[in-house]
């Protein structure tokens, strides 16, 4: 089932949602916001998403500590970039705000200041 958040509304997913949507569509006024559940992860199962609005996880001050499992469903066209994809496209398309703020990690790699003999 498609589902179609409220114009001008904010809505926050703080538990997982196991059942298959179809495809979310936040409109240009409303956000997704997936917040933090602190005894694990978030699961969520949609065949994709329309935001025009946001789709928000957390914010630069406030980092998402548990996981977010967004899994899509649905096939991908083969003609994906010539053909516009229909209703039961498998993706995310965002015409309006992605914010995505996770746990941060540190760099397990270092730059070298010159090319190094093997």
């Amino acid at each position: 089932i498609d589902v179609i958040l409220p114009e001008n509304s904010k809505v926050v997913v703080r538990s997982s949602v196991l059942d298959i949507q179809g495809k979310i569509t936040v409109p240009l006024s409303s956000e997704l916001i997936f917040g933090e559940k602190t005894n694990g992860k978030i699961e969520f199962h949609a065949n994709g998403f329309e935001v025009n609005g946001a789709l928000v996880a957390g914010s630069e001050t406030c980092l998402i500590e548990h996981p977010i499992e967004i899994t899509l469903h649905g096939t991908r066209p083969t003609d994906v970039v010539t053909n516009p994809p229909d209703n039961s496209y498998k993706g995310i398309n965002v015409g309006g705000n992605l914010q995505l703020h996770g746990k941060q990690y540190h760099r397990t790699w270092t730059r070298l200041a010159k090319t190094v003999n093997a």
